[in-house]
């Protein structure tokens, strides 16, 4: 999947800053967790643990969306963004 391409690309160092928001919309994807949601999730928290400005830009374009916080996974990864930086 693009998202899945995504995280490779911010994972050997790669700006994915354009892609946030539309990383961040995938959240609120009502597929199977196995599919784009966990593959956004990973570069969206890859690309948050980055830097300071990467953190806000993800924490500002996942507040943007409307998540689903009764999912486990989304919780966890609502979680796991709020404990970088």
């Amino acid at each position: 999947s693009n998202a899945w391409a995504l995280w490779q690309l911010s994972k050997f160092r790669h700006d994915i800053n354009v892609a946030v928001p539309e990383l961040a919309s995938l959240l609120t994807d009502k597929d199977e967790w196995d599919g784009p949601r966990k593959s956004a999730a990973g570069a969206l928290l890859h690309h948050a643990k980055k830097s300071g400005d990467n953190c806000v830009r993800v924490r500002e374009a996942v507040a943007s969306v409307t998540l689903d916080r009764t999912l486990k996974d989304i919780a966890k990864f609502v979680a796991n963004l709020g404990a970088i930086g």
